[in-house]
């Protein structure tokens, strides 16, 4: 199977078919671990019939990295399988915890980024390293608050973290841009705090303005600085894939596919003009 490259898509159970159907399919899909935990599931047969044929990269939103809550082996077990399953080039999951107690929160929380805290997810990090017997890689999520007792933003703490545990960085460009907006830190500044040496993978997606705040829906065409910001990344790390998200609202396939051939003729004319 050839590696990840180029811009790939994330796979959604209504797109299943017509992926199946299709006589050029995307360079590699995105599969999210968390649609596939049972057994016998909508859509495993033909997961596993797809994934035969195109590169594949394994999506987690429910590990917990950064909760105060033990570890689910059982979790962690089933992505390990469905790792195996699917011959998936990478796992990923996000710098975030998204559990407390028997809860779970749907969604994905910051934490305050401390030294005591980079000590505490790294040991959780080469914990599930070791359990999945393969390199995790983190993204830097949107948040919408902030912790006064952080020592750093979340791309530096990300940084130091994948310098302790061996961890990739997952960037998601998207993310980066709302919470450029919404606590008002320049782009300019963010983007030096990138570590591109450990960036493995990209995602670009689409936000919603909410009149002063931008809200990270995963949906629709990404915005001008978020094109801008993948151009920069074309120069910094052009070996890395990159990844549309659509998580909502989805519109066909033939759509989605459109919009990814823009974005990968976007990517390559930036990455060709450096």
């Amino acid at each position: 199977m050839p590696p990840l490259q180029g811009v790939g898509l994330g796979l959604r159970f209504p797109h299943l078919d017509d992926l199946l159907a299709s006589d050029n399919p995307p360079p590699w899909i995105e599969v999210l671990a968390d649609n596939y935990l049972s057994n016998d599931g909508v859509g495993h047969a033909k997961t596993d019939e797809l994934c035969a044929g195109v590169p594949t990269a394994l999506h987690c939103v429910g590990m917990s990295v950064a909760g105060s809550e033990p570890l689910d082996d059982g979790y962690l077990d089933r992505v390990s399988e469905l790792a195996h399953r699917f011959n998936a080039q990478s796992v990923s999951d996000h710098l975030a915890f998204c559990r407390h107690g028997a809860a779970h929160l749907h969604d994905l929380l910051p934490v305050p980024y401390t030294p005591a805290t980079l000590d505490y997810i790294a040991r959780r990090v080469d914990y599930i390293q070791n359990r999945l017997e393969r390199p995790l890689l983190l993204e830097n999520i949107s948040c919408y608050v902030r912790s006064e007792n952080s020592s750093w933003r979340d791309l530096p703490f990300l940084s130091k973290l994948a310098a302790l545990t061996g961890c990739g960085v997952l960037l998601d460009i998207n993310n980066l841009y709302v919470n450029s907006v919404n606590f008002q830190d320049s782009l300019e500044t963010l983007t030096a705090e990138i570590p591109w040496s450990r960036v493995a993978q990209i995602h670009v997606a689409g936000c919603a303005d909410q009149g002063g705040w931008l809200l990270d829906t995963h949906e629709g065409t990404p915005k001008p600085p978020v094109m801008d910001l993948l151009a920069l990344c074309a120069r910094e790390r052009p070996s890395a894939p990159v990844l549309l998200g659509w998580d909502q609202n989805l519109p066909p396939l033939s759509e989605l596919q459109g919009l990814r051939q823009r974005l990968q003729h976007h990517w390559l004319g930036a990455r060709d003009a450096a």
